[in-house]
């Protein structure tokens, strides 16, 4: 829901520019608004838990280097 997103810089511009989305669609067109990308939403997640994902990390790396010792 392109039009509704929070962060400005992914919304439409401006009204004209959801208009030309709605005329693409309604000509069987593809449209601009798509799902957010994987990265967007990998950094979004990271973002919300920083603490559980550094834990995480951290507990892999010490996996790692305690598997790479032995």
């Amino acid at each position: 829901m392109k039009c509704l997103e929070k962060d400005r810089s992914r919304r439409y511009e401006t009204a004209s520019g959801l208009v030309r989305d709605l005329e693409r669609y309604l000509a069987d067109e593809p449209v601009q608004a798509r799902p957010p990308s994987t990265i967007y939403r990998l950094r979004k997640f990271t973002q919300r838990n920083r603490v559980a994902v550094f834990l995480t990390l951290f507990v892999a790396a010490t996996v790692i280097a305690v598997l790479l010792i032995t």
